[in-house]
């Protein structure tokens, strides 16, 4: 398969299923409880937080600017999630296999920026490797529930990514930290969830 329909093969990968519709408010309510677990754990463990100053028409407003600032990645959608994270599925037979290495190559592929951008993120870029490979693994079986959906990854992605913005949290190290442990969590209920179902 190759021109016209493999252009329109991989575009289909942004339609979903008709079954697959339940798939917007989980994402949503995955989004709200990600910002809600960042935002009060940080609060919990005595991490500062922003002043919230944001009225809630601020906030859309922001989360959509997001969008069209994190438009980069859909290069990475479309190479190491669409092609690469399938095609190492494949191979190792193994979500978390597929996810690690997938967020690992995705890290090095991001890494110029984070070095370019500031020191500071640069000093950070290890943890954030590692809640790329937690979440790949996370976003590997809703990929396999959703017969390999493109769509579902870049929204919640994109939400995700926009905590900050919205005055929710700080992005550091301490917050991170938090990130990787929610993340890890989710990859566990994933897991058992999707080994129960099969």
């Amino acid at each position: 398969m190759g021109g016209f329909e493999a252009i329109k093969n991989l575009f289909s990968k942004f339609i979903p299923r008709k079954k697959d519709l339940i798939w917007f408010p989980i994402i949503i309510g995955l989004f709200l409880l990600y910002v809600g677990s960042i935002h009060y754990g940080s609060i919990a463990v005595g991490f500062e937080v922003p002043e919230m100053t944001l009225t809630f028409k601020q906030m859309v407003i922001e989360v959509v600017k997001n969008l069209f600032e994190e438009a980069g990645i859909l290069g990475g959608v479309l190479g190491w999630i669409g092609f690469l994270m399938p095609y190492l599925q494949k191979k190792y037979n193994s979500n978390i296999k597929a996810g690690v290495i997938t967020g690992l190559i995705f890290g090095i592929y991001v890494l110029p920026g984070y070095v370019i951008t500031s020191f500071e993120l640069a000093a950070i870029f290890p943890l954030y490797v590692i809640q790329l490979m937690l979440f790949l693994i996370f976003i590997s079986y809703m990929f396999n529930a959703t017969n390999g959906n493109l769509l579902f990854y870049v929204l919640l992605f994109w939400l995700i990514s926009s905590g900050a913005r919205l005055e929710l949290y700080y992005f550091n190290a301490q917050v991170q930290l938090l990130q990787i442990a929610f993340f890890a969590i989710s990859v566990v209920i994933m897991h058992f969830l999707t080994k129960k179902r099969n």
